[in-house]
Order: structure tokens, then sequence, then C-alpha cells
């Protein structure tokens, strides 16, 4: 009944208001909410429609930076690894190969990534870093209503190398050996590597893992890991806290594993060489006539020098007796068979350090001309697994010395017991396998690898590089 009323009210003021020229009128339709809502949309529609293509446009924008930042990161990352190996690799192919890897097309027109590498030795001296630069013009798309020319997304990283230019610290000793334990530490030896780090690629998480240590043994070093797990028992242990260790890592690269071994002479220069006390020995090739593969070079006297130089021992091995002393600074040792049947090593032995045996091996420093600089011992990369570099002196034996020197025997099971020492500015140890026993010692004081693959020759082991930008 009151809205009938309402209604009547509405109807019986027909025709009584003032003319539509009167103010009041003009009052009153601005007053009038009726239909002022298509009025406030006309009027923001272009705001509305401007406003969602900004919001359009920036996601899109921000998802390709954020798509070119991580292609530059991994540009930068993976290039600093190749320089960090090798100072004269490209590091702008590596870097475009990266960032094609992301789906980008590398070039200079519109949709196409630009990418800039460059090494960079002053924002972090005296450490090396290689900063990438991705640029990707992108052609506006909603928004060229208002902008018409492309705008660039770029994005860019800075990937510092751990030590000098070119070269970082790295690891010190590295296992290669893919399945069982790669590290043994048992009894009281020990490793005492600050400056560089421990790393075993087995994967094993079975038995003694990757890494095993018992009774007294102990790892100081800057970094310990495995690629499988690792085991401590008995009273050993790896330090400094709170580093410890870390396991189930990726397998560490092998910088090494495209060297190229030199050619034994043929003939032999040497066959069945013994030397006495006082003798001194030249570089050449060392071989064994015995079918059994006896020594090809057998120290047996004190006081035996080895002049600076290559020494090859192909087919045979290379022994110290008890009581037999050598020093050689700036020898490089290489172990190679070309003769069949392969690696047939009286007890699978390619070196043999008896107990009381005193020796001091230095490698080449970087630069020399006799040597392989920076490489200490050498092993053909066909050997089999089985074939042992023994260090069993229980007297002073040292590798290293005060130079930078580098074991790699790729195929080989490294190992020392008694009381030798393996110490020197950077001595690397790779090996297949490495075991220390009894009160065997390796020291290592740090690797300053300046100059894109290390002084010497020596080459960073595990490629310490970390994002810094």
């Amino acid at each position: 009944m009151r809205s009938r009323f309402r209604f009547l009210s509405l109807l019986s003021r027909l025709g009584k208001d003032k003319p539509a020229g009167s103010p009041r009128l003009l009052a009153r339709l601005l007053r009038d909410e009726e239909g002022s809502y298509l009025v406030v949309t006309a009027v923001a529609l272009p705001v509305l429609l401007g406003g969602a293509a900004l919001a359009t446009e920036g996601a899109l924008t921000f998802y390709n930076h954020r798509t070119v930042q991580s292609a530059a990161d991994s540009a930068a990352y993976s290039a600093a690894i190749a320089y960090s190996i090798d100072s004269t690799a490209n590091i702008t192919a590596q870097a475009q190969a990266i960032v094609a890897s992301y789906g980008f097309t590398v070039g200079t027109g519109n949709h196409q990534a630009n990418v800039v590498a460059t090494v960079d030795t002053t924002t972090y001296s005296p450490q090396t870093a290689i900063d990438v630069v991705v640029t990707r013009p992108q052609l506006p798309v909603i928004s060229s209503i208002w902008v018409r020319n492309p705008f660039n997304v770029s994005g860019r990283a800075k990937a510092l190398i751990s030590g000098g230019p070119g070269g970082g610290s790295g690891n010190c000793i590295l296992s290669l050996a893919s399945t069982g334990t790669g590290i043994d530490l048992q009894g009281n030896p020990s490793i005492n590597a600050p400056g560089c780090g421990v790393f075993s690629n087995s994967t094993s998480s079975t038995g003694n893992g990757s890494i095993h240590l018992q009774g007294n043994a102990s790892i100081t070093a800057g970094s310990v890991g495995a690629a499988g797990t690792v085991s401590v028992g008995g009273s050993a242990n790896i330090g400094p806290p709170p580093n410890g260790y870390t396991s189930g890592n990726n397998p560490v690269i092998n910088p090494y594993s495209g060297i190229t071994l030199p050619t034994p002479a043929s003939p032999c220069t040497f066959t069945d060489k013994v030397a006495n006390n006082g003798e001194t020995l030249n570089p050449g090739t060392y071989c064994s006539s015995k079918a059994d593969k006896n020594p090809a070079l057998e120290i047996k006297g004190a006081s035996v020098t080895m002049n600076p130089g290559t020494y090859i021992f192909n087919g045979g091995s290379f022994n110290v007796v008890s009581g037999g002393s050598l020093t050689g600074i700036g020898v490089t040792l290489v172990f190679t068979d070309n003769t069949p049947p392969r690696y047939d090593y009286k007890q699978s032995k390619a070196m043999d350090i008896h107990a009381n045996a005193q020796m001091n091996l230095q490698a080449p420093a970087a630069g020399a001309t006799l040597g392989i600089a920076g490489m200490l011992i050498l092993g053909d990369n066909a050997m089999p697994t089985t074939t042992e570099f023994n260090f069993w002196s229980n007297s002073s034996t040292t590798l290293g010395g005060g130079t930078s020197g580098v074991i790699y025997v790729p195929k080989g099971i490294f190992g020392w017991g008694g009381g030798p020492i393996v110490s020197g500015g950077c001595t690397q140890m790779i090996a297949y396998k490495v075991t220390l026993q009894g009160n065997a010692i390796f020291n290592n004081s740090g690797c300053d690898l300046s100059g894109g693959g290390g002084g010497g020759g020596v080459k960073p082991i595990g490629n310490v590089v970390t994002l810094v930008k």
C-alpha cells in the first residue's frame, strides 16, 4: 500500500515542476545518481585498459628478466669454470652456449640474446671474476599503443674464481674412483690442508662409503666432500668445525683428463738400471728386460741424485729399497707401457718405496725448460685400476717440497704408510684411490694458481667458483 501511494505521489508531481531551464532542475540533475556508473565507466575505461596493458606487459617483462638473469648466472658460472681450468679458454663461446641452452637465440637482432663475457681482474683483486651481461630486446605488445620501439631486458652476473687470476685453490686430493672407498685413512695418518679441499668421486653409500676414516686419522681441510657417504669411526675426526664434511655432492671434474704423456724413446735409454752410492741419474726412458716387469730403475745406494728432466718408466717399475736415498729437484716421473702385455708390473707395483728409504722429489717450477712444469708423477690412463704407487717408508720421504707439484695417476692406487710426508706449496694428488696408513702425513700450505691454469701447469681441482653478483 505504501509503495502504491509513493507511485501516485510521483505521478502527481508531473507537470508541476518548473520549466527545463530552471536552476533547480539542473541542481536536481547533478544530485541524481541514476545512471552515474555509466558515466564513471566511460571515463575510467581507457585508464583501466591502460592499467591492464601495463600489468600484462610488466608481468611479461618480469618473466623475461628472470629468465635472462638465470641464463646470465649460469653462463658466468660455466665460463668461470672454463677459465679456471684454462685461461686461454673462449669464455664468450662458453657463455653463449649456456645462454642458448635456455632457449634463446644468440645474436644482436630483436628477440635475440646478445652475450658479452669479460675477465674482471680489478673489482675483487687479487682474485679474478668473470663478468657476463646478457641483453635481449623485447618488442612491446599491448603497450605498443604508447611505446613503439623495443626496449632491452638484461641480466648481469659475476662469478668469482678463488685464488689468483685465472685459478682457484680448489681441492688438493681427489679420488677418481666412481665406486668403492675412494679415500681411506687408517691408523694415525693426517691430512693437513686448510687452504684446499679433499674430495672423493665415488658414489658408494655402503660399507665404508666414499671416504673412510678409522683409528686416530684426521683431516683438516678447507673442505671435505664426497659424491657418496663419509664414514668416520674410532677417534678419527674431520675438521675444523663447523665445516666438517658434505656428502651426496656431484662428482668433481678431472682437470687433467686431456693430458698427453710424452712418448717413450725406442730403443730405451736405460734398461734394468741399478743406482748405487753417490750415483747421478739422467733423464730418459727406463725399461725392464724381464718378462715379469721387474724394476726398470732401482735405487740401492745412498745419496743418489736425479738431474732435472723427464724420467719415463716404460715397461717396468721404479723402486727405492730400504737404506737407499734419492734427491730429485725439477724432475717429472712418467709411468707408461707401450709394449704388450700392458702394465704387468711385478706384484702390480709401478712405484715402490720401501721402509727406511729416503727420498726428496720436487717438480719442475713454472717456466722450467726441463721436465714438465708442475708435474711430479704422471701415470698412463690405460693402467689397470689395481696398479699401485706405494710409499711404505718409515723414514724421511718428501714429495713436493717448496714448489708446486702434481701427482696424477688416474688409474693407480696411491698409498703411503709409516712416516712419509707429502708436502709442498701446492701439492696435488689425483688418483683412482688414495690410502693413508700408519703415521703418514699430507701437508699442503695452499695453492695460489695465479695466471690461469696455475704456475707450473697446476690446475684447480673442483673449480672453486662462486656467484657474487
